[in-house]
C-alpha cells in the first residue's frame, strides 16, 4: 500500500520512455496496483539464509529494465524469520538519484507508520511534478543562455588532456573498457574533523576538500597542473 501510494504520488515512477520519429519522449502510464516481489527463506538454516538472500538480491540487482513499458521502480521483500524481512528497492537511474532515493525513504517510512495504524496518508499533495520542473527549465534555457553556458565549458575544456599519465601506470589496453575498482580505506575521526574545519574556513564542503586533495595528489604524480576528474552530480539539468 505504501508503494502504491508512492507510485500514484510521483509521476516519474510511472513514466515510460519511447522513441517517436527517432527522438526519446517521456510518456506517462496510467496507475496500476503496485506489486511487491515476495520471497521466503524461513525454512533454511542461518548459513543457507545468508547465501539465499545474497543470491536473490544479486539476481534482482542485475535484472534489466525495459524503459518503454516497465515500471521503473521494483520492490523485493524477503522474509528471513517470523519478525524480520529484507527489503530491496531497485530504481532506474533515469528517474532517480541519491537525493530522490533519500526522499523516497522518508516518504515510505511516513506512509508505513500511518498505514500500519489504520491512518490516512500524512503526505501533502505535490504542487508540482518533475515534468513541470523540466518544462520550466526548458523555457529558462533560451538559445542565448544555452550559448553562454556552452561557450564557457568549450573554453574551459578545449585543451583538456585526454589521458592522465601516471608514472606507475600499467600498459593501457588497445580499447578502453571503463572498468574500475573500489579500494576501501578509513580516515580517522580526528583527521575528518580537521578536514571539515579546513573546508569550513574556505567555504567548502567535506567533498570539495577531499576532491581538492585528490586533485593535488594526482597532479603531483602525473607532474601536470591540468587534469580532468569526473564526478556524479545530484539533480538534473540540461
Amino acid at each position: 500500500r505504501c508503494f502504491d501510494e508512492i507510485v500514484l504520488r510521483h509521476e516519474t515512477l510511472r513514466t515510460h520512455f519511447v522513441k517517436i520519429n527517432g527522438a526519446p519522449v517521456a510518456k506517462l502510464a496510467p496507475h496500476q496496483p503496485f506489486k511487491v516481489q515476495r520471497f521466503s527463506v524461513l525454512n533454511e538454516t542461518k548459513e543457507q539464509k545468508a547465501v539465499s538472500v545474497a543470491q536473490l538480491l544479486e539476481n534482482e540487482a542485475t535484472e534489466t529494465f525495459d524503459l518503454t513499458q516497465d515500471l521503473l521502480l521494483r520492490v523485493t521483500l524477503i522474509q528471513t524469520n517470523h519478525h524480520e524481512h529484507v527489503m530491496m528497492l531497485t530504481l532506474h537511474h533515469i528517474i532517480s538519484d541519491e537525493w530522490s532515493l533519500g526522499l523516497l525513504q522518508v516518504e515510505v517510512a511516513k506512509l508505513y507508520s500511518a498505514f500500519s495504524q489504520a491512518q490516512t496518508s500524512p503526505l501533502a499533495p505535490l504542487p508540482l511534478q518533475f515534468a513541470d520542473y523540466a518544462a520550466w527549465q526548458r523555457q529558462w534555457m533560451t538559445r542565448e543562455r544555452l550559448a553562454e553556458h556552452l561557450n564557457y565549458w568549450v573554453s574551459e575544456l578545449h585543451d583538456a588532456p585526454t589521458l592522465l599519465e601516471l608514472p606507475t601506470d600499467r600498459p593501457r589496453p588497445a580499447a578502453q573498457r571503463y572498468i574500475g575498482k573500489t579500494i576501501p580505506f578509513r580516515i580517522e575521526p580526528s583527521l575528518t574533523s580537521r578536514l571539515r574545519t579546513l573546508g569550513h574556513s574556505c567555504g567548502a564542503t567535506l567533498f570539495m576538500t577531499l576532491l581538492s586533495g585528490w586533485s593535488v595528489l594526482l597532479s603531483r604524480h602525473a607532474r601536470t597542473s591540468d587534469l580532468v576528474i569526473g564526478s556524479p552530480v545530484t539533480n538534473r539539468s540540461r
